[in-house]
């Protein structure tokens, strides 16, 4: 299972149009059925029983968070701890502890709050008119940025991300949302602290691996794990892949993960495992994403 947010509040404009973060009902309801009705495992304890050749239990599940968002340990995190559910939150180590904004939100915040009808963009060769004038407009429109953005170079993306800045006259804020607000390392601490939860790496700004050098690739990789190693005074040996499709990561990637001493790398592409699939290539299923249902709501488990 893949999360990024679980939600108290409601959304204003576009913000969370996509439903990235799940409503705090949605995910306990979710939760629930996960401690009545099948295996939640952790990590460790998916390794052990890999390590017996040992086949889990049908219905197994890992409950995984990318990003390091803020309601991860304000809401998402006492619900679990409530339940005594295991999980595992992947943070984005270079955004915590400042003002920094993930570049998706930027292009939200952007979108959502400019009084700006319409601008001229670039977009590799093309210049394209971007037109605001409504709800629908705004969300096709940043549908089509993010879409080029996440197969782009990170620089150009940057150059994307600025000038739309420009464009739409808006000075990006995670004050604009409760849900763009991220955690800080005393957060992040506590939640390490805590025998359920499991802390890894998730890049340093987020920025696509495979679309950066292999150099560049291995400097965020790095830099992501000694900062969280610095703060939590341990060794990290978990992982996972910014955007996560299969054109974001590959061997050379996958390679220098391992090289660091990570046991586990989850994509983010849609679907089920197996239990002898490689541990560097599992899918996830991203509840409520573009209202992607919660696989076990079906005629055979029942709600």
């Amino acid at each position: 299972m893949l999360y990024h947010g679980v939600s108290s509040i409601k959304s204003n404009g576009i913000e969370n149009y996509a439903l990235k973060h799940i409503d705090q009902e949605s995910f306990y309801n979710q939760m629930t059925f996960l401690k009545k009705k099948c295996n939640v495992l952790s990590i460790e304890e998916l390794l052990e029983l890999i390590k017996l050749n040992d086949t889990p239990r049908k219905n197994s599940v890992l409950i995984t968070f990318d990003d390091g968002y803020e309601n991860n340990f304000s809401v998402a995190a006492p619900i679990l701890d409530e339940l005594n559910l295991p999980a595992t939150f992947y943070i984005s180590t270079g955004l915590i502890d400042s003002s920094m904004m993930f570049w998706t939100d930027i292009l939200e915040d952007c979108f959502n709050r400019t009084t700006v009808t319409s601008f001229d963009l670039k977009l590799g060769k093309k210049i394209i008119k971007l037109r605001l004038n409504n709800f629908l407009e705004k969300i096709k429109s940043l549908q089509l940025v993010k879409k080029y953005c996440k197969s782009c170079s990170k620089n150009e993306k940057d150059e994307i991300v600025d000038s739309i800045i420009l464009s739409t006259k808006i000075k990006p804020s995670e004050h604009s949302s409760l849900n763009y607000k991220k955690l800080n390392w005393k957060q992040i601490k506590k939640m390490d602290s805590n025998h359920l939860f499991t802390i890894g790496g998730h890049s340093t700004y987020h920025d696509i691996l495979s679309l950066q050098s292999i150099e560049n690739a291995k400097k965020d990789i790095n830099l992501s794990i000694d900062l969280l190693e610095y703060n939590l005074q341990r060794k990290v040996f978990d992982y996972s892949y910014p955007e996560g499709q299969r054109n974001h990561y590959n061997k050379k990637i996958k390679d220098f993960l391992k090289k660091k001493k990570i046991r586990f790398c989850p994509s983010a592409i849609t679907g089920v495992n197996k239990f002898n699939d490689n541990l560097f290539d599992l899918k996830r299923i991203m509840v409520g994403f573009w209202n992607l249902p919660f696989p076990f709501f079906d005629k055979n488990l029942g709600k």
